[in-house]
């Protein structure tokens, strides 16, 4: 039995179809990284999953347990949402008997309870801390603590690493880790795509609604990829039009970088790159050639109407 699953989901707002027959699960133990552009259904997606918003078509289930509209999900599944939560004049531990009392927790548990969530997330040394007087990495953390005081079986987190620096961002994806290892689901919902192919043991793609991708990182970087390397060319400066439309005719295409533009190559065709950018005259900064990760493989996927994983 899968911990989550999710089987054939549509959701409609009027007129407009925000998911389309969505379906993937996830195991026991397992860190799910779901990516996709903005506008691609990730907030719906996260919503059907809390049971706050009821599918047109198809099932939830946490554990075998239907999550449906009106029904109190809070046992199966701990939220973890992008602004973080906590009453900042308090300490951690106050702010976990807090949120214990919400969670329906009885009393006597409340103390062990607390204490285990913040051993969990790595915080249990800043139990007395004043929460408006600690870092944005640890605040995440602690709310991290709040989300799992009741040991739910699935902790969904919604860009945790939203306004934090880079140390406390490789933090906070190890602490998402460190919980899997416990057996609970997690389902990290990221742009952070190198920590998502890093950390995350299966990755979703949707875009549109729609599934793009499902599987291992490197198995989907493999099947779209193949033998192919990723060619990245930085101007020196922003290009002309015939500058833009000569990189157009190399294959080169534009990506958020105005100055950068890049292309997949195969291993055969490599060689005289750098030749034939400077028999077009183009005043190249940097090229460099790597592996592909994720940010190529959403790129490929959500420009191409074919779902490459089941």
């Amino acid at each position: 039995m899968s911990a989550l699953d999710i089987d054939n989901i549509s959701v409609a707002y009027g007129k407009t179809q925000v998911l389309r027959g969505l379906s993937f699960q996830a195991s026991k133990g397992e860190l799910i990284g779901i990516i996709g552009p903005n506008g691609a259904g990730k907030t719906t997606l996260i919503k059907t999953i809390c049971g706050l918003v009821a599918p047109q078509t198809g099932h939830v289930r946490v554990n075998g347990n239907p999550i449906k509209r009106g029904v109190d999900s809070r046992k199966f599944i701990g939220f973890v949402p992008q602004s973080i939560g906590l009453y900042p004049h308090l300490t951690a531990a106050e702010n976990l008997r807090v949120f214990a009392g919400y969670c329906g927790l009885k009393r006597k548990e409340i103390p062990a309870r607390v204490g285990e969530a913040l051993v969990r997330v790595g915080m249990a040394h800043r139990a007395e801390s004043i929460v408006g007087q600690l870092s944005g990495g640890m605040k995440r953390r602690i709310n991290f603590a709040a989300a799992i005081l009741h040991d739910p079986a699935v902790l969904i987190l919604d860009e945790p690493t939203a306004g934090v620096d880079a140390p406390a961002r490789d933090a906070i994806h190890k602490t998402a880790k460190d919980l899997t290892e416990t057996g609970m689901t997690v389902v990290l919902i990221t742009h952070e795509l190198d920590a998502a192919e890093h950390y995350c043991d299966r990755i979703l793609i949707i875009e549109d609604g729609q599934k793009r991708g499902f599987g291992p990182p490197k198995t989907l970087l493999d099947e779209a990829f193949k033998d192919q390397k990723e060619c990245v060319v930085t101007l020196q400066q922003t290009p002309t039009p015939e500058i833009h439309g000569a990189l157009l005719a190399q294959g080169f295409g534009l990506t958020e970088h105005p100055r950068q533009f890049h292309k997949m190559v195969s291993d055969g065709h490599l060689a005289g790159i750098d030749a034939r950018l400077a028999e077009a005259d183009i005043d190249v900064r940097e090229l460099v050639i790597r592996e592909p990760g994720l940010g190529s493989l959403m790129y490929h996927l959500c420009h191409k109407p074919v779902e490459i994983a089941a």
